[in-house]
């Protein structure tokens, strides 16, 4: 994700956000918090606990990386589009299920499939970064 972001010209550095690491990304627009979740294979791997998230970062955005199919692919979503779609995601599926989960009651995490995020492909621009690729094609 770094060489990413340094490829459309911008800096990054890793901060810590609790236990988690996170990059902290300056580009021309500003400074934006990324949290990076990346697959191998399967869905993208979260918890329940970040839709109950009351205050989303506005300045931060989630970036999904894909390695499963080849090329690297890079969803890049608004945190709290993020936020909004685990928590409604997952209180449609209790919703369809009886208001509990199915299998394994007490469990808190979410997965993410690809086709909830598809919008977000190559959406650098959120950051105020070109993509070279995209200035080629002109």
């Amino acid at each position: 994700m770094t060489r990413a972001v340094e490829y459309r010209g911008g800096t990054v550095r890793e901060v810590r956000n609790g236990r988690r690491t996170e990059l902290l990304v300056q580009t021309p627009t500003g400074r934006w918090r990324v949290r990076v979740l990346t697959r191998r294979r399967g869905d993208w791997q979260t918890s329940i606990r970040e839709g109950a998230n009351p205050a989303p970062r506005a300045n931060a955005v989630w970036a999904f990386v894909d390695l499963a199919n080849g090329a690297t692919r890079y969803y890049v979503a608004p945190e709290p589009w993020v936020v909004n779609d685990i928590r409604t995601e997952h209180e449609d599926y209790l919703a369809r299920n009886g208001g509990q989960r199915v299998v394994t009651k007490d469990s808190e995490h979410h997965g993410i499939k690809t086709a909830r995020v598809e919008c977000w492909l190559g959406r650098w621009d959120l950051l105020g970064l070109a993509d070279p690729e995209d200035a080629d094609a002109g």
